[in-house]
């Protein structure tokens, strides 16, 4: 998701609150339902009700976030989606009892909020959950039992959810971070397929199946970042340095750099600082959109942004995998000590472990292509 789909409301302990624009669609529907069923006083309870809940959901995410926060974790923000929130990470916790207390505070915070509901108010009956008769003194306790099915609901085994979450911290204990999360995403799927058929043809429940079709995904996703996490584990910065790249000082023109596209075609420019220092990283879009808005007699220092983000040669890449699994793409000067020996491009990931793979079977085994 990106940023311009969402709108920023405020921030709770230094993390910020995002309200995704596909809320709005979702209270439009809850107003319009409650107004089919019992005109004004329907719309207002079902809208009352609908962010009641959204509110309870962000006390489950700030349950994650503020023990998350305990041990140094920092988090982005929090989106409020349709289908519930979701708290962005810097990082996850690679130790099974971090990420157990970590995940069992969203789900407790659940059952004390119903719990302290049940200290004023009575129990309703599952009629009254079902078909609702929109009193004022109806809304409090169903949000009782949301919070009860919300708990429970998120006790499920069903990764990258909190109960898939448990289950792989406890399998984490006795086996490896991979293995305990490709265990706990292949046990998850099959669960998750089951609910979304039942959601679909036996209940009619769109929002639910794309809900667990969402889990589906993500826990897919996630695996996969964990295991380009592990692939890293033993690997340095060199590793999957690119040592061809292009540089210009910063005293050149815009016309250097566009000639230096023209003639070499390189995938980015590094623009020096006067103390041989990384000024700035350059992309192709980055030369053409200075060359259309400004005069090509310019120089290049005018338009750079400092590079603040370097990379030394001999520092383990998992400790930067947060940095260099993402969907942008960034180029990282890589230092040996003081001297800039290349390039990371976080968009030549995949194909530069690849390399490293067959430089490594290579020396194992010079004979290898020819077997």
């Amino acid at each position: 998701m990106t940023q311009s789909w969402s709108l920023n409301l405020f921030r709770i302990f230094g993390i910020r609150l995002e309200l995704h624009f596909t809320f709005l669609i979702l209270i439009a529907f809850f107003a319009w339902n409650g107004w089919s069923d019992a005109g004004f006083t329907g719309g207002i309870w079902n809208i009352a009700f609908i962010i009641l809940v959204f509110v309870c959901v962000v006390l489950h995410e700030l349950g994650h976030c503020i023990v998350a926060l305990q041990y140094g974790i920092y988090v982005h923000r929090i989106l409020l989606l349709p289908i519930g929130g979701m708290a962005q990470f810097s990082s996850l916790p690679k130790e099974p009892k971090k990420e157990l207390l970590i995940t069992l505070a969203g789900p407790a915070v659940n059952f004390i909020i119903a719990g302290i509901l049940y200290l004023f108010v009575d129990m309703p009956n599952l009629y009254s959950i079902l078909y609702p008769s929109y009193a004022l003194s109806q809304l409090v306790p169903t949000i009782l039992v949301f919070n009860l099915i919300m708990g429970t609901f998120n006790l499920l085994p069903i990764f990258p959810m909190d109960g898939g979450r448990i289950f792989r911290a406890i399998l984490a204990i006795k086996f490896t971070y991979l293995t305990a999360t490709k265990v706990a995403v292949y046990f998850a799927k099959p669960l998750a397929i089951i609910l979304i058929y039942l959601s679909i043809f036996n209940h009619g429940n769109y929002l639910m199946a794309a809900l667990f079709a969402f889990i589906y995904l993500g826990g897919e996703l996630e695996y996969k970042f964990v295991k380009k996490q592990e692939m890293f584990r033993d690997l340095k910065v060199r590793d999957l340095t690119r040592h061809s790249f292009a540089k210009l000082d910063k005293s050149k023109t815009i016309e250097d750099a566009v000639d230096l596209m023209k003639y070499n075609q390189p995938r980015e420019v590094v623009v020096m600082d006067d103390d041989n220092s990384v000024l700035a990283v350059l992309f192709p879009e980055d030369i053409k959109r200075l060359a259309k808005k400004n005069s090509l007699k310019e120089t290049l220092k005018d338009y750079c942004i400092k590079q603040k983000s370097i990379l030394q040669a001999d520092w383990f890449l998992n400790i930067f995998a947060d940095l260099l699994i993402k969907k942008d793409r960034s180029v990282y000067p890589v230092y040996q000590h003081d001297k800039l020996i290349g390039v990371l491009d976080t968009n030549q990931i995949d194909a530069m472990l690849d390399w490293n793979k067959l430089s490594e079977k290579s020396r194992e085994n010079p004979n290898w292509l020819n077997n």
